[in-house]
């Protein structure tokens, strides 16, 4: 996509579905701009971590590409540190305390 700071949903969903770009462009393009933005330039310190696995859920999504993909599919979504995700994404609530923190024993068995 060409323009990231005017992306919506519909317009990356519009282009994945055009052939236009990937799962995995769109989440490396995202994934640069935050480097860009927020690590370095201004120095923004707005999102406390990537996820890690983001390149390769985006790649994985892309090899296996659904006729009729679910709404989000494909397209990379920042969420709030407080959300746990099910991946290697750290779930700090935001707090330094929690920084290095391991998901809860039996986190799951909680949901």
């Amino acid at each position: 996509m060409k323009d990231l700071a005017n992306c919506t949903i519909e317009s990356a969903r519009a282009a994945l579905a055009a052939g236009e770009t990937t799962a995995a462009n769109l989440t490396a393009a995202f994934l640069t701009r935050i480097e860009k933005l927020d690590r370095k330039g201004p120095a923004l310190n707005s999102v406390r971590q990537t996820n890690p696995e983001a390149p390769a859920i985006a790649a994985k999504l892309d090899a296996s590409a659904r006729k009729t993909p679910r709404p989000l599919e494909g397209i990379p979504v920042l969420l709030k540190d407080n959300i746990a995700t099910g991946d290697k994404q750290c779930t700090t609530a935001g707090s330094l305390a929690l920084e290095d923190a391991e998901d809860l024993e039996g986190f799951d068995r909680l949901a």
